[in-house]
């Protein structure tokens, strides 16, 4: 068996090469193709974007350096690395501002960016120093148990779901029939958008997560059943129905995909590194030709390759442009005062209960631009800027970036060791990282619905409390659950939480801090 500290070892290896072919390409590139024909236009906000993508470049040269896997920080220097530096830089060198209202505050949006991202890292810094404690961490584990009661209840919601749209065909077919169809089924009305999204997020969620729970734990587990490998066989028929990539939103996708990637047992560091690589060429190069599956087959227009700059500047990255007109639009009538924020909390609470309820930042903003669709980005620093202004939002990311850093860590201690059972941020932490694009993008009201899912079928899944020590070895049960875990009569299992208590005593105080503040 291979021990864990020989894992982590190789994970905590220097990257060099790696960060500086990153380094290189990631500024190179944009600076080589966009930045002459940027820097001679008229406009001065092009400067604040090219400083986002030199910050945004070393960060995750950083990280790809540190042979660490903070997932919370990646994919988040991931999404500005795109949307506020390297499109930005696209649009000033095309010239091409879709739908922007108001020039004069493009640069307010660039430096309300700039200041969050600088929030969000002051944050981590603190967590670094105030949340970073050694020896042991408590954990909860996976119910097994509780698992299959999921793949019931969640199979059930995603048969209700196909029933309630008009069936199979429908979902196999595009996103624009889909949205017809829900229409149709009278889930979606005019004034609310509650119940198609609650029966869709029911349908799609937990089927999703029950199915990557079941792969982790027949990957972890000893001693795999026919029944474990019958129970995946049906989640994975039925999420390539409910889920699959013609009819989900691609941000969704994006989503499944990055928490499937970091959610499988033993994240190297290199798989982490080129998650983050492939990431960024594939929003950039392969993203906005997706779009193609929107309309069904006899209204899909040719596929036109234009230059990757005017594509990416007049296409699905709006959240620059979407935030200079958030600003302009909040300048003609005041802050929110936290009017929005509530919305998207409360998001489940139908129009018809409560009237006054805000509607999504994107739709008001592109009702005062006179947009004829407003199914528009609200990104989330525009989000905390709408209701509180500037220190609300760099507050509001200050704490983002605290407990980024926290669960970052914690999610690095525990995810080599080798073990059979499954802990909760086995899965909440990936999920959390696919879902930073869709939060990050906005609005937020409109991405609250599953958001909560998330957490509720995490809570729902929940078993035992137990410490785990520095290698993330189980040491000590702490709390039972009912339920049954993974490790519940597997003897080895329980010869390997025993000799893990004599790990941890090995285990050095110095050792365990370099482990967590390579996140940093």
């Amino acid at each position: 068996m291979r021990q864990p500290r020989q894992v982590r070892a190789r994970d905590g290896t220097r990257h060099p090469i790696l960060a500086t072919y990153v380094l290189i390409a990631g500024i190179g590139f944009p600076a080589t193709l966009l930045l002459p024909a940027a820097l001679v236009s008229s406009h001065d906000g092009v400067a604040v974007p090219v400083l986002l993508l030199v910050m945004a470049t070393l960060r995750l040269a950083v990280l790809i350096y540190n042979g660490a896997t903070p997932v919370l920080a990646g994919t988040l220097w991931m999404f500005v690395y795109i949307t506020a530096a390297v499109v930005p830089i696209a649009q000033f060198h095309t010239g091409l501002f879709p739908m922007l209202d108001s020039p004069e505050y493009l640069i307010p949006a660039a430096i309300l960016f700039l200041v969050t991202v600088v929030a969000y890292e002051i944050g981590r810094f603190l967590g670094s120093k105030t949340g970073t404690r050694p020896g042991q961490i408590t954990v909860r584990l996976i119910s097994i148990a509780r698992l299959k009661w999921l793949t019931v209840l969640s199979v059930t919601a995603a048969a209700y779901y196909a029933n309630s749209v008009g069936g199979i065909g429908v979902l196999m077919s595009s996103r624009r029939e889909l949205r017809e169809s829900i229409q149709m089924a009278g889930l979606s009305q005019p004034d609310s958008q509650v119940g198609s999204a609650i029966v869709m997020t029911a349908g799609t969620v937990p089927v999703f997560i029950a199915l990557v729970l079941w792969i982790v734990h027949l990957r972890r587990s000893q001693s795999r059943s026919i029944t474990g490998w019958l129970w995946l066989a049906v989640l994975v028929a039925v999420n390539l129905v409910v889920n699959n990539p013609l009819t989900s939103p691609r941000y969704w996708v994006i989503t499944m995909f990055v928490t499937f990637i970091f959610t499988l047992p033993k994240l190297s560091a290199r798989r982490f590194q080129w998650t983050l690589i492939a990431g960024v060429l594939g929003a950039i190069v392969a993203f906005p030709y997706l779009d193609y599956f929107r309309n069904a087959v006899e209204y899909r227009n040719p596929i036109s390759f234009i230059s990757i700059a005017e594509k990416i500047s007049t296409k699905d990255f709006d959240q620059f442009i979407m935030t200079a007109n958030g600003m302009s639009w909040i300048d003609g009538r005041g802050h929110t005062l936290g009017a929005q924020i509530l919305g998207a909390i409360f998001f489940w609470v139908p129009r018809s209960v409560w009237p006054e309820k805000a509607r999504d930042t994107g739709v008001e903003v592109g009702y005062s631009i006179g947009a004829s669709n407003v199914n528009l980005s609200s990104p989330l620093p525009l989000e905390f800027w709408v209701d509180f202004g500037w220190v609300g939002a760099i507050l509001a990311f200050l704490v983002v970036g605290y407990f980024s850093f926290r669960l970052d860590t914690r999610f690095s201690v525990t995810r080599n060791a080798v073990r059979s059972q499954i802990y909760v941020v086995d899965i909440l932490i990936p999920l959390l990282a696919g879902y930073t694009f869709i939060l990050m993008r906005g609005p937020l009201l409109q991405s609250m619905s599953r958001l909560a899912v998330m957490l509720a079928v995490c809570l729902f899944v929940m078993g035992s409390r137990v410490a785990v020590d520095g290698l993330g070895q189980v040491v000590e049960k702490i709390e039972t659950c009912p339920e049954t875990h993974a490790s519940a009569s597997n003897p080895r299992a329980h010869q390997a939480t025993a000799g893990a208590a004599e790990k941890a005593d090995r285990a050095s105080t110095s050792e365990r801090r370099l482990t967590t503040e390579r996140h940093g």
